[in-house]
């Protein structure tokens, strides 16, 4: 269990030890009880994630990354400035909120289809329990992983190694923020239309990498 804080804490102390240093200049702390169960276990708390376990057919289907076509999206504090034009409260939004909202409003006319059948199937099955079909957004910009230096210099770029339809990072890059997106071919597309649509992308040459 870990968050995106704690892995470059552990890079940066790593980096220092292989620089020489003999103990990283944070110090590890090991916390571990605050995560035992009480004496006994007593639940208290309805939790429906939990309550369908997906199989691990499920599963592997979930977090596939066949037949997915990845791009990257370079968006600039003039982007930014743009998107926050359409915020009726004055642009009193974060950049985090902005640019989240800007994707989530271009994912579900992406995916829009899936979405009304989503409707429909929530009132034919009257709620089913939701488990694990989720869309996470990380924030990597304060996170300083592009600083880690493990003595011949801090990286030139960071993108994740991995990539899944349901998780996109917000990485800091040049003057902006890169958001590696990975979707479906068809899906891609219209995603792609919906973003030129409200930022209108074909006028930055570097707008879309």
């Amino acid at each position: 269990m870990t968050d995106a804080i704690d892995v470059s804490q552990f890079m940066h102390a790593m980096a220092e030890i292989a620089r020489g240093a003999l103990t990283p200049s944070i110090p590890p702390v090991w916390e571990r009880h605050l995560l035992s169960a009480r004496d006994p276990p007593f639940i208290t708390c309805v939790h429906h994630a939990y309550n369908d376990a997906p199989s691990v057919e499920a599963i592997d289907t979930i977090f596939s990354t066949n037949n997915l076509v990845r791009r990257s999206f370079f968006f600039r504090p003039t982007h930014i400035s743009a998107l926050r034009r359409f915020i009726l409260d004055n642009g009193r939004c974060s950049t985090f909120d902005t640019l989240t909202a800007y994707l989530w409003r271009c994912r579900m006319k992406a995916t829009e289809e899936h979405m009304r059948s989503m409707i429909d199937m929530l009132v034919i099955k009257d709620r089913p329990v939701l488990c694990c079909r989720l869309w996470l957004v990380s924030d990597l910009r304060r996170a300083r992983i592009e600083e880690v230096d493990f003595g011949w210099g801090k990286a030139a770029r960071m993108v994740p190694a991995q990539a899944f339809e349901f998780m996109n990072f917000y990485i800091p890059y040049e003057d902006g923020i890169l958001v590696p997106v990975s979707l479906a071919a068809p899906v891609m597309e219209i995603f792609v239309k919906e973003m030129h649509g409200l930022l209108n992308f074909r006028d930055e040459a570097t707008g879309v990498c």
